[in-house]
């Protein structure tokens, strides 16, 4: 399933409740298999649109764009019985809309009451920056000549031994401070590869 829009919250009653929201213009498409033709597989592109006094769901597939299906839930709809039916369709399609549901309740649990604490953030993006910054050291060695395969080994172990004192053993540098012989030695170590 591929979503492409995430629409937008209507405030309007029966757009949304304690438990469901149903955004106007959301948009998945997923392949699954066609009704007209068992063996082959199409595209089911499946929208929520403003039906005025609530939620439209429609479901259109590519194998028969000009024949959408547009009922009032995101269930209900595939028990309407045509020739083109088929019970393939009417279970699984709903599938992507309620993934969909599914989805977007989650989302708004995690992000109803959510609280961010920015020196939190700080301190942890502090934490991991030197870790993080290891790909562009790795290429400023490249850069003054050095053997990247040999580079990125030097880092990785240095990278698990600092690791190790910071989050077993809690020790941790500060940032103006600089380890004796530390910039020394890897300025050294640079040069050695080099030579």
């Amino acid at each position: 399933m591929t979503v492409h829009n995430l629409g937008e919250v209507c405030m309007r009653e029966h757009f949304h409740t304690e438990r469901y929201i149903f955004p106007v213009g959301y948009e998945v498409t997923r392949r699954y298999l066609s009704t007209i033709d068992p063996n082959a597989e199409v595209v089911y592109h499946c929208k929520i649109l403003d039906g005025g006094d609530g939620p439209k769901f429609q479901i259109t597939a590519s194998d028969m764009p000009e024949k959408p299906i547009v009922a009032g839930t995101a269930s209900v709809q595939w028990f309407e019985r045509t020739l083109d039916d088929s019970a393939n369709r009417r279970i699984t399609l709903p599938e992507a809309f309620l993934t969909a549901d599914i989805v977007l309740t989650t989302l708004q649990n995690v992000s109803e009451g959510l609280v961010v604490y920015p020196r939190v953030i700080a301190r942890r993006i502090a934490q991991e920056l030197p870790f993080m910054a290891t790909e562009n050291i790795i290429m400023a060695i490249v850069k003054k000549g050095g053997d990247r395969q040999e580079a990125h080994e030097k880092i990785r172990v240095l990278s698990h031994e600092a690791a190790h004192q910071v989050k077993q053993l809690g020790r941790r540098e500060r940032p103006h401070r600089a380890r004796p012989g530390g910039p020394v030695q890897t300025t050294r170590w640079i040069h050695d590869t080099r030579t």
